[in-house]
């Protein structure tokens, strides 16, 4: 407790160490405790609002916002944070509502313009982000940031060749900051790729992984501690566990849900457009619910000794009964409107790796796993430019990235034979070649009637922000250029393709 020989700014000092080392709880009561003496202070409430939302506990998270920046005079930095943090809530209109109430205090606030720009064009408003941009330019007119979204916007209005020209001075400079530096080879790579430059890509790519490569030791540690965890359940699972899971149902009326799943780039987030554009359908696209709400505190509480799958049929009725109340709560708790019966769908391509815990904590849901030719995930996975974490660091390598697809695939195929979940594997290559019947078909799985503005994807995708990294591409509509890519890098996938041909067999790709 904070007395009065404990000095504000030493409580405040260890609240922002326990939120530095994800001690979320007690962090957020040594800043409740700095509130209590600092009741106006708007930066506290902002750290304190970023750990609520932290702890999913949204609703008391957005009032401290609002009571942050409901003054009339605020200062532009409190503003910018503001901004930031309700970006990270997917309140993307109020974070452009902070940004410019900045703009207001300091039309040439760089730091404002630069996140203005980088939204509007993640909504797709190229021409507001060109302007936003230029913006930029006209006070830093060799802003790094700047110049990789002037080439962003050329790629995505098709002028390659001008793309290739900024990118081509961008990457040349010796003071860009990181993340810009890797960022800017990966959009380089693009644009080659886009530009039949093959060769040239995958030097980009490699220059862009070569920096990464620099932060990736502590994030193997995390990449192989998932593998073992992913070995164990598949190991570990049995048809008995999952019968008597599945034979254990309660009598409570089961909120609808549907998990949609897959290897990363296996074309989850277009069968997400498919589905969310029925009108009796609700999503939480990539919010890590699962994990957070349901596996990781059912492993937390097991100890270091059980393994997952001990730990899972050891569940009570009551504490299942607590996980259900907790996910479908903090699902709820995102939804731009309540749930209200409607089926919620979960698109987490990661959640391959939780198939077990779902048929333990949710027998009565559904699975829908995308699948695609796993020469051209692999090869995307190796495209993507994502951030370092325990996932994305496999894909830093050829060979991991595809040691990685294996790992994850093979376990897939041991649960689909022991679960007794329903589930439907859907190709990204017969969506592409047959909407319709494939709408159909998912739609018939999910007990959903078809409705017309399910084929209207690119609709779908351009009315709202799309948190996958293929943004762009859906955006765009159906993408049939990206079937079979991977010939176009295949002498540098050669060495390594033979691991692939199990897969290659089971769901009938050509070798």
């Amino acid at each position: 407790m904070i007395t009065i020989e404990q000095p504000v700014q030493s409580a405040l000092t260890r609240a922002r160490k326990a939120l530095a080392a994800r001690q979320y709880s007690a962090a957020a009561e040594l800043f409740e405790q700095v509130l209590t003496r600092k009741p106006a202070s708007a930066q506290v409430m902002l750290e304190l609002a970023q750990v609520y939302h932290l702890m999913h506990r949204r609703q008391q998270a957005l009032a401290l916002l609002s009571q942050a920046i409901s003054s009339t005079v605020v200062r532009p930095e409190i503003l910018g944070v503001a901004g930031q943090l309700y970006g990270h809530m997917r309140m993307h209109e109020k974070a452009g509502q902070a940004y410019r109430r900045v703009l207001t205090c300091n039309p040439k606030s760089v730091a404002a313009l630069l996140s203005l720009g980088e939204l509007a064009e993640r909504m797709h408003q190229l021409v507001e982000a060109r302007d936003f941009t230029d913006r930029v330019l006209k006070i830093s007119p060799q802003n790094p940031r700047a110049r990789l979204l002037q080439a962003v916007l050329d790629e995505r209005e098709n002028d390659w060749q001008r793309a290739d020209r900024r990118l081509s001075d961008l990457v040349s400079r010796r003071d860009l900051p990181n993340p810009i530096s890797w960022k800017a080879r990966y959009q380089h790579a693009r644009v080659l790729d886009r530009m039949g430059e093959y060769d040239g890509a995958m030097e980009q790519l490699l220059a862009a992984k070569a920096i990464l490569q620099a932060d990736a030791t502590r994030f193997r540690k995390r990449a192989e501690a998932l593998d073992y965890q992913l070995r164990q359940s598949a190991e570990g699972l049995i048809p008995a566990y999952s019968r008597d899971w599945q034979h254990s149902r309660t009598a409570e009326s089961s909120p609808r849900l549907a998990v949609l799943v897959g290897h990363p780039r296996s074309g989850t987030t277009l069968l997400e457009q498919v589905i969310d554009g029925h009108s009796d359908v609700a999503t939480a696209e990539e919010l890590p619910l699962l994990s957070q709400l349901v596996h990781d505190p059912i492993v937390a509480q097991s100890g270091e000794q059980a393994s997952i799958i001990e730990a899972l049929d050891r569940l009570t009725p009551d504490q299942l009964t607590e996980y259900r109340r907790d996910y479908f709560e903090g699902a709820d708790a995102w939804m731009s409107s309540p749930l209200k019966g409607r089926l919620l769908l979960d698109k987490s391509p990661e959640a391959i790796r939780l198939v077990p815990t779902i048929a333990r904590v949710f027998s009565w849901a559904k699975l829908i796993v995308a699948i695609r030719d796993p020469r051209d995930v692999c090869l995307s996975c190796f495209m993507q430019p994502l951030p370092l974490n325990g996932v994305s660091v496999c894909f830093l390598e050829l060979q991991s990235t595809i040691k990685r697809y294996a790992s994850v695939m093979q376990a897939w195929l041991r649960f689909r034979r022991v679960v007794e979940l329903p589930w439907r594997e859907t190709r990204y290559e017969d969506v592409i070649q047959n909407l319709e019947s494939e709408v159909r078909a998912v739609g018939a799985f999910l007990d959903l009637p078809h409705e017309s503005q399910m084929l209207q994807t690119q609709q779908t995708a351009r009315s709202r922000y799309v948190h996958s990294p293929s943004y762009a591409s859906v955006a765009g509509g159906v993408y049939r250029e990206s079937v079979g890519r991977w010939k176009n890098y295949g002498k540098y996938l050669a060495p390594y393709l033979e691991q692939l041909d199990p897969f290659l067999d089971e769901w009938s790709y050509t070798t």
